[in-house]
């Protein structure tokens, strides 16, 4: 996915989290179907922090990011 926000001194930010939100995804993807222990629970959860980070990054950029 690809994003970009002009900014106000007319500078352009273009951002490809496609790469990186594919990885996250396929990872929580593999410890969500695995068996459950504290060690995947924990691993999940760390997960779900960088894909918050991420969307929390691009937000305060002024740039809107939906994961699908």
């Amino acid at each position: 996915m690809k994003r970009e926000a002009p900014m106000e001194d007319s500078h352009e930010v273009r951002i490809d989290l496609d790469p990186m939100h594919k990885q996250v995804g396929a990872n929580l993807m593999l410890l969500r179907a695995a068996k459950q222990t504290d060690a995947t629970r924990k691993a999940i959860a760390a997960l779900e922090r960088v894909e918050a980070a991420l969307v929390n990054i691009c937000d305060q950029m002024g740039v809107r990011v939906t994961f699908a």
